[in-house]
């Protein structure tokens, strides 16, 4: 109950120093971890979100025509937002939970190990201004970004295939795309994406900041990063729960 306890407080004071931190970024050297945190994010993600724009723009323009016929265009009306607004903010909110929430819960007790936020404590300084609100900026950025990227090319890309393989009519599978998605749609599909990017990187530094850690050995740091990169995943999930509900009052 002790350890419980303890770990409670740790992460409500965390939350107290990040939320009063939360204008630090703009700092000098936050600034720069931000930009050089997004940069790197966004060249280790953007090979898989193409990846990912090709896995569903040819089973959502080519394979559905086939296998739908006349009904195609009222289910890729009904497919086509749910995937846009609610699915793709949240598989890019997922793939930097896969991909980069370990190294950085990792990294942070790394850090923490070696004395660096003693160091800065010393100074009057707060792991929350650094690293830990950059990192927050750049994953919602990187996830704005990304989310915007994945959906774009899942609209190009499914274009292409029905163009080059003639199947169904893609200008108005693309049309139908479009018209289903309105200026409020797109904008609550950029505002889940910020969101959850934040909230996965929140999540990972909450599992590894500064003094809940004791020991960086190899087992630890593999249980470690295993350890934020489901309480990211989950934090995702029931971010995206509650976004729906949100939005859904809102909307009715």
């Amino acid at each position: 109950m002790g350890t419980l306890k303890h770990a409670v407080h740790l992460r409500r004071r965390a939350l107290h120093d990040l939320w009063r931190c939360r204008d630090d970024w703009r700092l000098p050297l936050p600034r720069a971890l931000m930009r050089r945190e997004r940069d790197n994010q966004l060249a280790d993600l953007m090979p898989v979100v193409i990846l990912i724009a090709l896995m569903v723009a040819i089973p959502l323009f080519t394979t559905l025509v086939s296998a739908l016929g006349d009904s195609y265009p009222a289910a890729l009306a009904t497919l086509w937002p749910m995937w846009a607004i609610q699915a793709a903010p949240l598989v890019v909110a997922l793939l930097q939970t896969v991909r980069r929430v370990p190294g950085l819960a990792i990294d942070l007790a790394r850090r923490d190990s070696v004395g660096e936020f003693a160091a800065l404590a010393l100074l009057r300084a707060s792991p929350a201004t650094y690293p830990c609100v950059p990192l927050i900026v750049a994953y919602a950025w990187v996830a704005a970004a990304a989310t915007c990227l994945l959906v774009g090319l899942t609209l190009l890309f499914g274009w292409l295939a029905g163009v080059l393989l003639a199947i169904g009519e893609p200008r108005q599978a693309l049309d139908i795309a479009l018209d289903n998605m309105s200026p409020l749609a797109w904008l609550r599909s950029l505002i889940s994406a910020l969101i959850l990017g934040a909230v996965c990187a929140l999540a990972g530094i909450l599992a590894a900041w500064p003094g809940s850690q004791v020991t960086m050995a190899g087992i630890d740091a593999h249980r470690l990063g295993l350890r934020a990169m489901t309480a990211s995943a989950l934090a995702c999930l029931v971010a995206m729960l509650a976004l729906n509900w949100v939005f859904g009052v809102l909307s009715g």
